[in-house]
């Protein structure tokens, strides 16, 4: 995976409209970092950030 970054981040340049989204990775276990939020399409899970652009997730 690490040389798929590599080569991504060595050929694709960022446009000047990037976005930081926030991304609810579905878990229904235990654990104290889970979040809920009524409404989401996915309610419950981890809360993530990222850096997004032109639809695609960067980092």
């Amino acid at each position: 995976m690490s040389i798929l970054r590599q080569k991504s981040a060595f050929y694709w340049l960022p446009s000047t409209n990037i976005a930081i989204d926030e991304i609810i990775i579905k878990f229904e276990g235990r654990t104290s970092q889970k979040v809920t939020i009524p409404g989401k399409p996915i309610p419950t899970g981890f809360k993530l950030f990222a850096l997004s652009d032109k639809g695609y997730t960067l980092n």
